[in-house]
């Protein structure tokens, strides 16, 4: 995540899809603004509530930069997300690209989170750079199991640790170091060997999900989603919008997990139809 891009209709992609899949509160209401007018949202809040481990991959901005001028229109997915439409609306008008502002939509949105940014209490980790790779992400495994212990300390006996989504937001997505998108922009992606990585050392009931951008126009959705199943050999579920040129993919450890998380993202989907266009939005 560059904070050049924070706010832009991807993240109103992205953030509603994280906050839906971990049990969002509060974030469903009669009408979106006075302008856009739709309905109630349809998709089913989900009972079970995930612990958010979101792993920003923050990269160092440019000096200078030009703000796009955003306009959420009625189709976009995530825009019957009221909160969280108003929060990246606000920050585009004041000009407030600040990621860390995305936590005063999960905190009303009552999600427990743990938020992996440049420099945590006791961990100065840096901005995201291809020299610092490995470290960056020894250093957010090491963090997620200190705080799965903390969490467990807070459990009475009766209790059971509820499952987390661990979410990697690189700048363009997964590529590995043999194409020359990666070798032009090594700060832009996560290999499939950190994929892995990190899969191999959350827990198996966890989610693990990343960004990934689609404007590359010669890759498609499918043999990108094949290559990486090949190459790490975990079942993965992908669910993209062609409007915005990005997808969210996630990792699985088996078949029943990977059908469940399309079932539940189907029910997520009611509240976005293709408008006429069948190829618009997808889960693979």
């Amino acid at each position: 995540m560059n904070r050049k891009f924070f706010g832009n209709s991807l993240d109103l992609f992205k953030f509603d899809i994280i906050s839906y899949l971990c049990g969002a509160k509060h974030i469903r209401v009669k009408n979106i603004d006075d302008d856009v007018n739709n309905p109630l949202r349809k998709a089913p809040i989900l009972k079970h509530e995930r612990f958010l481990y979101y792993v920003s991959m923050l990269t160092s901005p440019p000096s200078s930069f030009s703000i796009d001028n955003t306009v959420y229109v009625a189709y976009n997915t995530g825009l019957k997300n009221v909160k969280l439409c108003s929060l990246l609306k606000e920050c585009l008008n004041n000009n407030e690209r600040n990621i860390r502002e995305i936590d005063s939509f999960f905190n009303e949105a009552e999600m427990q989170r743990l938020l992996f940014f440049d420099n945590e209490d006791g961990y100065e980790v840096g901005y995201f750079e291809n020299k610092n790779r490995k470290d960056y992400f020894d250093c957010f495994i090491e963090l997620y199991h200190n705080n799965q212990e903390k969490r467990e300390k807070k459990l009475s006996s009766h209790q059971r640790l509820n499952s987390s989504l661990v979410f990697l937001d690189p700048d363009n997505g997964y590529m590995d170091k043999d194409k020359r998108g990666f070798r032009s922009n090594k700060n832009a992606y996560i290999l499939s060997s950190e994929i892995l990585q990190i899969r191999n050392s959350i827990l198996s009931s966890d989610l693990l999900g990343f960004f990934q951008i689609l404007k590359d126009k010669k890759i498609d959705v499918m043999g990108r989603k094949h290559e990486l199943e090949n190459k790490i050999n975990k079942p993965t579920v992908t669910i993209f919008d062609n409007k915005v040129q990005a997808s969210l993919v996630f990792v699985l450890e088996n078949e029943e997990q990977q059908n469940d998380l399309k079932e539940k993202l189907e029910k997520y989907l009611i509240d976005y139809p293709n408008i006429g266009d069948e190829t618009r939005q997808r889960i693979v």
